[in-house]
C-alpha cells in the first residue's frame, strides 16, 4: 500500500536502496548495511508517513471494506448456486415420481424391504438429520414385504437381479425436498466402519414446520448382458420401471 499515495516515491526510493545494499555492514558486522546506506531515505519515508498517517489508515479501511464486500458477494453467489441446485433437484424428483408405469400414471412407491430400510437420525434442536442407505440390494437374498401389492410388483420389476443405489432423497410431509443426491454424491464410510457399503445423506429439517420425514431411494438393476434376455428388457422399456422405496419417520413431539 505504501507504493501508492503521497509517500509512494519515498517508499520506492528507500526500497531500491535496500535492494542495492544487501548484507551486513563491513564496519559493523552485527548491523545490516542498508541501515547505514539508506538512513536518509528511511527518515524521509518515516516523516512522510507520519505526515499522511490518516491517508494510509483510510487506505487500510478501504482495503478491508473491499475484502468484506468481496466475501459477501461470494457468499451470495454460493447461496444462489445452492438454491438453483435445490430447484433443479425438486424438478427432477417431481418428474421422476410422476413417470408413468405400465399399471399407473405415476411411478410406484412402496415400503423399503426390511433388509435395506434406511437408518435415520434426527437432531431437531440443530435442524439437521442424517439417513444411511444401503448401496446395493439383492432381492434374491432377502425377503421383502409380504403384502399383496409389493409382492405382485416385485414380479413385474426385475426379480432376482442385484440392484445398485441410483439416487436418494429426503422430503417432508408436504413433499418439500430437504436433501438429495446421486450415489456418487453421498458420503461413504470407510470399509473399516462399514462392511455393507452404506452411504450417508445429510439433510436439513425445517424447524417448527417439519412433522414427518420420508427417506426415498431408487435402485436400478445391475445389467448382465449374458443373463438379461431381450423379452425382459423390452418389458422394462414399456413401463415396468423400478419402484421408489420409501420409509417415513415422525419427528419427536415438540414438547419433548
Amino acid at each position: 500500500k505504501y507504493s501508492r499515495g503521497p509517500c509512494g516515491a519515498y517508499f520506492k526510493d528507500w526500497l531500491k536502496c535496500t535492494d542495492e545494499n544487501p548484507g551486513k555492514n563491513p564496519d559493523n558486522p552485527s548491523e545490516d548495511l542498508h541501515l547505514t546506506k539508506c538512513a536518509d531515505l528511511a527518515k524521509a519515508l518515516a516523516d512522510c508517513l507520519n505526515l499522511h498517517d490518516e491517508y494510509y489508515k483510510n487506505d487500510d479501511t478501504a482495503a478491508t471494506t473491499t475484502t468484506s464486500n468481496n466475501d459477501e458477494k461470494e457468499s451470495m453467489e454460493e447461496g444462489e448456486e445452492e438454491e438453483e441446485l435445490k430447484q433443479a433437484w425438486n424438478e427432477f424428483i417431481q418428474s421422476l415420481e410422476q413417470a408413468p408405469s405400465a399399471s399407473s400414471s405415476g411411478r410406484k412407491q412402496i415400503p423399503f424391504p426390511s433388509s435395506i430400510k434406511p437408518n435415520m437420525q434426527l437432531r431437531v434442536e440443530s435442524s439437521m438429520g442424517m439417513a444411511m442407505f444401503h448401496s446395493e440390494y439383492d432381492p434374491a437374498a432377502t425377503t421383502t414385504n409380504t403384502s399383496f401389492f409389493s409382492s405382485s410388483f416385485k414380479q413385474k420389476s426385475t426379480p432376482n437381479k442385484k440392484k445398485t443405489l441410483l439416487l436418494a432423497y429426503i422430503k417432508d410431509q408436504n413433499g418439500n425436498i430437504l436433501g438429495a443426491g446421486s450415489k456418487e454424491d453421498l458420503y461413504a464410510l470407510s470399509k473399516e466402519d462399514n462392511n455393507d457399503g452404506d452411504l450417508i445423506l445429510r439433510f436439513s429439517i425445517v424447524k417448527d414446520e417439519s412433522i414427518s420425514i420420508t427417506a426415498c431411494a431408487l435402485y436400478e438393476a445391475i445389467d448382465d448382458d449374458d443373463d438379461d434376455d431381450e423379452g425382459e428388457r423390452d418389458n422394462r422399456e414399456e413401463g415396468d420401471c423400478e419402484p421408489i422405496y420409501v420409509y417415513t419417520q415422525l419427528l419427536p413431539p415438540k414438547h419433548l
